[in-house]
């Protein structure tokens, strides 16, 4: 029904792997330019920015692997930049709601890594330091 509404679908036996892979590029991408107040593929050409968002990725990505089925970390950072470069122009929504002074969504995706590495013992700073960016920004 999806297709024929020419929306993308995708058949998936392993559900949370697709919806932690989805979290993980949310991760990367949407605080980022909230911080930083720049469309998605800023973060592509600023060197620094790009580290940033292939290390949230890969935090991220350390947890998805824990709690999913997903084998690796390393290859979401590819999808990560993927995504970033098909988006480029875009201006990510978390950024849209602090530009208006809206909440945003950053306890769903951020704040979740932070909490499930925290349940898994794990550190994930560069995920933790975004959310309390955006987190702070709300106010």
């Amino acid at each position: 029904m999806l297709r024929a509404m020419e929306m993308e679908a995708v058949i998936a036996d392993d559900w949370r792997s697709v919806v932690w892979d989805k979290l993980v590029v949310n991760a990367a991408i949407n605080a980022l330019t909230a911080v930083h107040g720049v469309e998605n593929g800023a973060l592509l050409r600023d060197p620094a920015l790009r580290a940033a968002m292939r290390q949230a990725a890969l935090e991220a990505a350390t947890v998805a692997v824990a709690k999913s089925t997903r084998q690796k970390a390393n290859d979401i950072v590819a999808e990560v930049e993927r995504v970033c470069d098909l988006t480029g122009s875009n201006i990510s929504s978390m950024l849209q709601d602090v530009r208006a002074g809206r909440r945003t969504e950053v306890d769903a995706i951020n704040g979740l890594v932070v909490r499930e590495a925290e349940r898994l013992g794990s550190d994930v700073p560069i995920n933790r330091d975004l959310w309390q960016q955006v987190k702070a920004m709300e106010q």
